[in-house]
């Protein structure tokens, strides 16, 4: 199996790892399977420029009032690499 974890914080990424290892100790003495987990890769948060944040949170307002969602992404994503460098914003349609 393959997890993947997404937040904006250190912690609850930390967190999510932290249980996936206790669920997975937890099947493996109820079943008598012995499981292993290896991480394969782990990414840093980031979190995306305030101002384009804002300006973006400004349109959906102003174009779909009772329809937007603003969500955090941890996901690697180019704005995510390129707002190491640059300030960096996401929108997702």
């Amino acid at each position: 199996m393959l997890f993947q974890f997404r937040d904006d914080e250190e912690a609850t990424l930390l967190r999510l790892e932290e249980t996936l290892h206790g669920l997975v100790r937890e099947a493996s003495q109820m079943t008598g399977c012995e499981m292993t987990i290896e991480r394969i890769t782990a990414g840093q948060p980031l979190h995306m420029d305030a101002s384009f944040q804002e300006a973006l949170l400004a349109a959906a307002r102003g174009h779909c009032p009772d329809g937007y969602v603003r969500m955090p992404s941890g996901a690697s994503h180019d704005a995510q690499i390129l707002g190491r460098a640059i300030p960096a914003g996401m929108l997702f349609v």
